[in-house]
């Protein structure tokens, strides 16, 4: 006979609730299935990637390229722009060119790079986008090894470079991440430009074991970053010293914005190569202070720094504080910092399951790719040289098991992959992945996903503050459901993103949506009952001052 009393039944109780959550969240995780679909070669095959290989084993070679989103047509559709490598040596081939594919929507996309006017020949790594000018047309920027490039969106299909507004005494040096940023609030987007190393031609080739490879980035000369101040008529100038940012030369790699201690301007994260990382700090004026190490993102939880690729802003836990994962190389733990508040970040790699991958990490794309309420991640894996891209074993999606971990879903082999992005490029709810290869075609993998909830996608367009918005934060809540997201520019490896803000909404989110927006300037916008399932434009209202001018 078992004799039962208030306590045991209460301990009883506790042992059961304990065995059903844990059935459940295994439940849970068997069910996890986020798939894509790759669109074939006959829509690829418009581009293919150029690394510039010439069997000298030059480092640039292994380190290009990014990929960007954006509707530069303005028709609703993202398009892609995708960078490729050139010869080294002679003149630029014309047929090796970056390319500009245009979304005519159902999955077809037509290469209009020579009618829109932005092949650039120099050999590009980096790319980022945002409205300099604030004319309501996105415009690109290419930070190539040497001379860099921008683009000016003309507002007709086509673009105009001038790139003779961002002159440095750095156009040799081998180029990395860039990104778009309103750092003092003028309401204009100044640009941030990382460098990695400087490589001078000839070289003599590093041999490893007897066979040629390519060297470590520590054999050659670290570069400082630089960041353009936009004046606001056009031009740029160059004051990244002045303002506390290039005072140190580093081998930078990935790069991005964000909102670090929630005091309301832009700092830049900037994830380095075999050296701690960056964290420029925002004064508020547009001045910046280091402070990687006192944040806790330089090194990892062994005091080492690591070979940072790649940067995504998420929030993983779902505490409303934006946390950082980082890819690096491999057999390398890829780092989650979390964001404990107050500007201090603990790397929680171990305790969130994560894995030191098999092949070198590069780009990666935060997003709810299933549309559960908890952001997932995408991972672009790849390595340096042939014999090592033989075993590269695919990409990798990780699912937020909304424990504070993931769950690891191999994907199929694809090619060896650096820049990845996010974005839904067919409007049908789900966050779709577009992926540069070195030295292959790239990848568009349409989401087939099982979409278990809703979503909502918002577009924000500033008029206080810089038109993009840049530095916007946004969040959406529910019964029992609350999200937050930045808008910002620079992510994955080398790469820019969507401009749509995607959130999942799970279909538990009871009650209307109320989605708030804090813009840049300070001012505070909300949205109350907003319908799921859509695209939200929010334009942002004057305040009673700015309605007086």
């Amino acid at each position: 006979m078992f004799l039962f009393n208030r306590k045991t039944l209460g301990k009883a109780a506790f042992v059961i609730h304990c065995v059903v959550v844990q059935f459940l969240a295994g439940a849970k995780e068997s069910l996890a299935q986020i798939t894509f679909e790759p669109l074939g070669s006959e829509v690829t095959s418009a581009f293919r990637h150029f690394d510039g290989f010439t069997g000298q084993y030059r480092l640039v070679e292994a380190m290009t390229g990014g990929v960007a989103v954006l509707d530069y047509d303005g028709d609703g559709d993202e398009d892609i722009y995708l960078l490729s490598g050139q010869d080294l040596d002679g003149e630029p081939d014309s047929r090796k060119t970056n390319a500009l594919l245009r979304n005519d929507g159902s999955n077809v996309f037509v290469n209009v790079t020579q009618t829109a006017g932005v092949g650039d020949t120099g050999f590009s790594l980096g790319v980022a986008v945002g409205d300099y000018n604030n004319d309501g047309c996105p415009d690109i920027f290419v930070n190539n090894y040497g001379r860099n490039n921008l683009y000016q969106n003309n507002g007709d299909g086509t673009f105009t470079s001038v790139a003779h507004e961002l002159t440095s005494d750095l156009d040799a040096a081998m180029a990395a991440g860039c990104c778009f940023l309103d750092r003092d609030g003028d309401g204009d987007l100044d640009l941030f430009v990382a460098n990695y190393v400087r490589e001078s031609f000839p070289h003599k080739t590093h041999v490893y074991k007897g066979k040629p490879t390519y060297p470590s980035p520590l054999r050659h000369k670290a570069e400082r970053d630089l960041l353009f101040d936009n004046l606001g008529d056009g031009h740029f100038r160059e004051i990244g010293r002045q303002i506390g940012v290039g005072t140190r030369a580093s081998r930078s790699m990935g790069v991005t914005t964000f909102d670090y201690e929630d005091d309301g301007d832009l700092d830049i994260l900037v994830a380095n190569d075999a050296e701690e990382n960056f964290l420029y700090a925002n004064d508020g004026s547009g001045n910046f202070e280091e402070v990687g190490l006192l944040a806790g993102i330089a090194l990892d939880a062994r005091g080492l720094p690591q070979a940072s690729m790649g940067i995504a802003c998420l929030d993983l836990n779902g505490d409303h504080r934006l946390d950082l994962y980082m890819s690096s190389y491999s057999n390398e733990f890829a780092a989650f910092y979390e964001n404990k508040g107050d500007g201090f970040f603990d790397d929680e790699t171990v305790r969130s399951g994560g894995v030191a991958f098999r092949n070198i990490t590069w780009g990666i794309v935060a997003a709810d790719f299933d549309n559960d309420g908890a952001v997932d991640l995408y991972i672009g894996c790849g390595d340096l040289d042939d014999d090592q891209r033989a075993d590269v074993e695919g990409n990798l999606v990780l699912w937020n098991n909304h424990r504070g971990g993931f769950k690891e879903l191999p994907q199929p082999a694809g090619g060896s992959t650096r820049g990845v992005v996010g974005a839904d490029l067919n409007s049908d709810g789900l966050v779709d992945v577009v992926c540069n290869n070195s030295s292959d075609l790239p990848e568009i993998l349409i989401n087939t996903s099982k979409s278990v909830g809703g979503y909502l996608d918002v577009r924000l367009v500033g008029t206080a503050c810089n038109r993009d918005a840049l530095g916007s934060r946004v969040t959406l809540q529910a019964d029992g459901y609350r999200a937050i997201q930045q808008l910002t520019s620079g992510t994955s490896y080398q790469s820019d993103g969507s401009r749509l803000l995607h959130f999942g909404v799970p279909d538990a989110a009871g009650g209307d949506l109320q989605l708030t927006v804090h813009w840049p300037d300070g001012s505070t916008q909300s949205e109350i009952s907003v319908t799921r399932n859509r695209c939200l434009q929010v334009i942002q209202r004057a305040r009673p001052s700015d309605a007086r001018k």
